[in-house]
């Protein structure tokens, strides 16, 4: 569904984070680990991606999760042509690194009317009413105007 229809009522969740910032610290770290082998940068980058989405892979955010992503690939295609002169790294090449390192972007939590759907409703027939005043105690202190306030026939 496109994003115009979609209902955006004020109980979504919405966690649309600054990527210019990650993004800019992810290019500074793969300057540092340029020369590390490939194998290592990819189970770093790795780690980074998945803990990126377990953090914002909410509903509504998906574009969110691909742009980052996407930038991801494009910081690392640069890091690995930036490793010699003669560089032969193609897109060919790098997509094949990226299936075998970064994961897909997807929605991994609900949204929160499934996710803090109740199974068992927390109404009581007698909730807030003191335990005191349940058991005929009211009577023996002299409250007879909480009786007035609390029925017991509910």
């Amino acid at each position: 569904m496109p994003c115009s229809e979609m209902d955006h009522d004020k109980d979504s969740v919405r966690a649309y984070p600054h990527r210019q910032h990650l993004c800019e610290r992810v290019d500074r770290i793969l300057a540092i680990v340029l020369h590390q082998p490939i194998p290592e940068q990819g189970a770093w980058l790795k780690q980074v991606v998945a803990g990126y989405f377990a953090y914002h892979a909410v509903p509504t955010n998906g574009r969110t999760l691909r742009t980052f992503r996407s930038g991801v690939e494009f910081l690392w295609m640069r890091s690995l042509r930036k490793r010699s002169q003669r560089d032969r790294t193609t897109w060919d090449k790098m997509k094949k690194l990226l299936e075998e390192w970064l994961p897909k972007p997807r929605v991994l939590h609900p949204w929160p009317s499934q996710r803090f759907a109740v199974k068992y409703p927390r109404w009581e027939p007698y909730a807030g009413i003191p335990a005191w005043f349940r058991s005929g105690l009211h009577a023996k202190r002299g409250v007879s105007w909480l009786a007035r306030l609390w029925p017991l026939s509910v």
